[in-house]
């Protein structure tokens, strides 16, 4: 009579246990939402490996929960910072408005074709769009943010302008003037203009008048000079002097003669 032998039949076979690396995936998923799309893409090349071997295992093995909550995860993480990247490139190049839309039809058009996941081929046209859209959004508020600071910097050098030419600093006011015709925009500008014509005109006008108290202060020495030298009477000086009106310097001297005895 032959002996037949039954299998040896493990007990810890009969129930199912949970995937050694399943939890790996879940960390590496939630991780991602903070450290970036690097951990993301881990946790998906993990994750599809640990399906793999689920399936193959038939229900031996556990875990898909775990694997399926840091695959939701990880997406979410790559869609956040493909959106967030896309956003920031439209905001710096305005003409991605345009290339991006096209970029991602022919994306969801080939996903379709392919027989693509049609959640994916829904978010990344939903992706594109908000990406498009927060783009110029962000571009405006920029421009915007720009043109206030403009407008700021325009009424700041003309203030200064002002300032030094009522100092009579005609460098630094031909310079505020300057920096206000590069910021300024529209009617200011002409404002700025005019005001650099303006300069120029006074700056002319005090020129001469320096010239022309110069020229007086020089007739006032050479007088007091032939008056010393007893060629010009001191009564004849005063008559020359008196009741003439001069800027500083030029009273100086008709004052200093009149004081004489």
């Amino acid at each position: 009579m032959n002996d037949v032998k039954s299998p040896v039949v493990d007990a810890g076979s009969l129930f199912p246990v949970r995937h050694p690396s399943a939890w790996m995936a879940f960390g590496l998923g939630l991780g991602s939402l903070v450290l970036g799309p690097l951990l993301g893409a881990l946790a998906l090349w993990l994750a599809r490996k640990i399906r793999r071997e689920l399936r193959a295992h038939a229900g031996r093995i556990t875990g898909n929960f775990a694997v399926t909550t840091g695959v939701a995860a990880a997406w979410t993480c790559c869609i956040a910072w493909t959106v967030a990247l896309l956003t920031a490139l439209v905001a710096a190049w305005p003409t991605g408005a345009y290339v991006l839309p096209v970029c991602g039809l022919v994306l969801v058009a080939s996903l379709i074709l392919r027989g693509g996941p049609r959640w994916l081929a829904a978010v990344t046209a939903a992706g594109c769009m908000l990406a498009v859209f927060g783009g110029l959004e962000v571009r405006i508020e920029v421009l915007h943010a720009r043109a206030a600071e403009q407008a700021q910097a325009c009424v700041q050098a003309q203030h200064a302008a002002s300032a030094a030419r009522e100092a009579h600093d005609f460098t630094v006011a031909r310079a505020a003037y300057t920096r206000a015709a590069s910021t300024c925009i529209g009617e200011e500008i002409r404002l700025a203009e005019r005001g650099m014509t303006d300069l120029a005109a006074q700056e002319e006008s005090e020129r001469r008048a320096s010239e022309a108290a110069a020229e007086a202060l020089a007739a006032q020495n050479a007088l007091d000079f032939l008056r010393l030298a007893g060629r010009v009477p001191l009564t004849q000086a005063q008559d020359l002097v008196r009741n003439r009106k001069f800027a500083e310097p030029g009273d100086r001297i008709p004052r200093y003669m009149l004081a004489l005895p």
